[in-house]
C-alpha cells in the first residue's frame, strides 16, 4: 500500500469516527431535552452499536495494515 493510500485510509477512520461521535452527542442531546419514545431509544442503541462495529472493524484493519492513525494525525 502506498503512502498517499495510507493516508487516504486513515483520513477515512478519522472522518468517520467524527462522524459518529458528534451524531451520537445529537442523539443524546435530543434525548436529554425533549419526550422520547421507544423509537428514539431504539435509533440511538442501533447508531451505537454501529459507532462500535466500526471501531473494531478500523482496529482490525489498522492492525492488519500496520497503520497508526496517531501518527498519520500529528501531521495534518
Amino acid at each position: 500500500m502506498r503512502k498517499t493510500e495510507k493516508e487516504i485510509f486513515c483520513a477515512y477512520i478519522i472522518n468517520q469516527r467524527n462522524r459518529y461521535e458528534a451524531e451520537l452527542q445529537e442523539r443524546q442531546r435530543r434525548i436529554r431535552y425533549r419526550n422520547i419514545d421507544v423509537d428514539d431509544l431504539v435509533e440511538f442503541l442501533l447508531l451505537r452499536e454501529r459507532a462500535n462495529a466500526f471501531d473494531e472493524f478500523a482496529q482490525t484493519a489498522l492492525t492488519l495494515l500496520h497503520l497508526d492513525i496517531n501518527e498519520n494525525n500529528r501531521d495534518g
